[in-house]
């Protein structure tokens, strides 16, 4: 199946996420870390939903989608305070989110 480069850097950002966690110490792993794959895996499914949704429901699973792009930032954000993640980490993925985010907001204007 073809997705969108929204789904891309969603997916890729899911995945440079699941390969930090398992090197976070064990407390955060299964507290902060869990939450972080969960978030990012959230919004993989929500721009997925996004692209096979019909027109008329798609402007609310664009905001599910952009409302999960700041959570996942927000976590990311509090890994790097905890020193959980490295800068460059943490550059690539809250620009892989923010990134995602610009593209569903694109997308809503775009059905007006």
């Amino acid at each position: 199946m073809n997705h969108s480069l929204a789904f891309q850097k969603a997916y890729d950002a899911f995945r440079l996420a699941t390969d930090l966690v398992p090197h976070f110490p064990k407390i955060d792993r299964y507290a902060l870390g869990l939450r972080i794959e969960d978030a990012a895996l959230d919004l993989v499914e929500r721009v997925a939903e996004a692209e096979t949704t019909v027109p008329s429901l798609k402007d609310r699973v664009l905001i599910a989608t952009i409302v999960k792009a700041d959570v996942c930032n927000i976590l990311i954000r509090l890994a790097l305070e905890r020193k959980l993640i490295s800068e460059t980490n943490y550059f690539v993925l809250t620009e892989s989110f923010q990134e995602v985010a610009r593209m569903a907001n694109g997308w809503r204007k775009s059905l007006s």
